[in-house]
């Protein structure tokens, strides 16, 4: 599979959170979440893309199959 990798945009919020709120849902090893799915999207979209450097990974049909979120210097998600 050829990935490409780009840092995230304000466009990218809906998909960005879409993938983060599948792979939270789909973990059987974490906690899960406290928050709705509704405060998470609102936390990619004002925090984490307006606020960290959000990377994301897609495939050849531009789907979003990966993230990694950089905070100062922190790996903060992936």
């Amino acid at each position: 599979m050829d990935v490409t990798l780009r840092r995230a945009t304000p466009a990218d919020a809906d998909a960005v959170a879409d993938l983060y709120l599948r792979a939270r849902h789909a973990a059987a090893d974490i906690p899960t979440l406290i928050h709705s799915d509704g405060e998470i999207r609102g936390w990619i979209a004002e925090r984490v893309i307006a606020q960290t450097e959000p990377w994301i990974a897609e495939n050849e049909a531009a789907a979003l199959v990966g993230l990694a979120v950089l905070d100062e210097d922190w790996l903060d998600q992936l």
